[in-house]
């Protein structure tokens, strides 16, 4: 359950630390476990740095001190840093293209085969 869950997130590399801190002990820990390592890991990545994520689950915070800390982590790294709001790269679906190439034989032939048609309702 856990490593597939991990998968379906996309933290597959969360497994090992959630199940050392959790040690099966119930489904619903376990799954408690989950979303707060989805939550965290959502914040590392905000914050650029994603390889922190399986520390702080090691270490069992929560989302208030994960946020201390990594605020601190990139206040205290010195020269500043970038905020940039813009989500990563990765989770972006691929462009889907929705025109299509005008078919211009198909419309000529429709056309001539309307005109045929009522000229010849014409006629008769």
């Amino acid at each position: 359950m856990v490593t597939k869950d991990c998968a379906a997130a996309g933290i597959s590399n969360l497994v090992e630390p959630l199940l050392a801190t959790t040690r099966l002990e119930s489904e619903a820990v376990v799954t408690a476990a989950l979303t707060n390592a989805k939550t965290l890991h959502g914040l590392c990545v905000a914050a650029r740095l994603p390889e922190l994520t399986a520390e702080f689950i090691s270490a069992g915070l929560d989302e208030s001190a994960v946020r201390a800390r990594l605020f601190d982590k990139l206040v205290s790294s010195g020269g500043g840093f970038e905020i940039n709001n813009s989500l990563p790269l990765d989770n972006d679906p691929e462009p889907t293209i929705k025109a299509k190439q005008v078919d211009t034989q198909s419309i000529w032939a429709t056309r001539q085969v309307a005109q045929n048609g009522t000229s010849k309702g014409a006629r008769a």
